[in-house]
């Protein structure tokens, strides 16, 4: 079922390549926090291949919230227009909180966004906030504190990780077919991610290792879809 080309809010019209650059920037995110959490697992630095995919995860599904703006809740919606202006100047991502992407994604599946996207994002969140984060948490026992981690192993980060970057694809082919603005959209992201990794001024050339940014490079062009114009 595709979306409509515009969406309304309180009256006035709007083309969801409002949000173009936020989709971008977006999308980039994942990628990079795809790419940390791989080499963490290499590493096998666990805790933070944990953290790593599920914001991937997150960032993916920010991309969703931007690439097809017609499903999102119209009171976020209210407070990303808000947000933006009519200067554009301020971005609305920090609005964006973990407790809404669950509902959002699953007004993504009326749609034909796989399951996957979800149930993977749960999967993370729990390692994330129950143990890699926060955990283990002290409960007591029989008089005596025991450290529960809810029976999370290596392999369960490992599995998760291995999992994220097939849908980076599938979101973006999903999010692409659901309008002709959309579809505009993920031009704009595709053409802009080489430069996100590779521009000085955008974050990751600095701040990334050597082998981030390769990883995240490999995992691009293995999409396929993302060719350079």
């Amino acid at each position: 079922m595709a979306l409509g080309d515009s969406f309304t809010v309180d009256g006035k019209l709007y083309k969801p390549t409002i949000f173009y650059i936020q989709a971008q920037a977006a999308y980039a995110k994942s990628l990079i926090f795809i790419a940390e959490a791989r080499v963490a697992v290499r590493a096998h630095n666990f805790i933070w291949a944990a953290i790593a995919s599920y914001y991937s995860l997150f960032h993916l599904t920010n991309f969703l919230m931007f690439a097809c703006p017609q499903l999102v809740d119209l009171k976020l919606m209210r407070t990303f227009l808000k947000t933006l202006g009519s200067s554009g100047a301020e971005d609305p991502t920090n609005q964006i909180q973990h407790r809404v992407l669950s509902d959002f994604l699953k007004e993504c599946e009326v749609h034909g966004l796989p399951q996957r996207v979800r149930s993977l994002l749960t999967d993370a969140r729990k390692v994330r906030e129950e143990y890699a984060n926060y955990g283990p948490r002290i409960i007591w026992r029989r008089g005596q504190p025991t450290f529960l981690t809810h029976g999370f192993r290596p392999s369960d980060v490992r599995k998760i990780t291995l999992g994220v970057a097939p849908l980076l694809k599938k979101a973006l082919l999903w999010s692409c077919s659901q309008s002709p603005s959309s579809e505009v959209i993920c031009v704009c992201v595709a053409g802009a991610l080489k430069s996100f990794l590779e521009n000085r001024d955008l974050h990751y050339a600095v701040w990334c290792s050597t082998e981030v940014l390769r990883e995240a490079e490999l995992i691009r062009t293995s999409l396929g879809i993302l060719r350079e114009s």
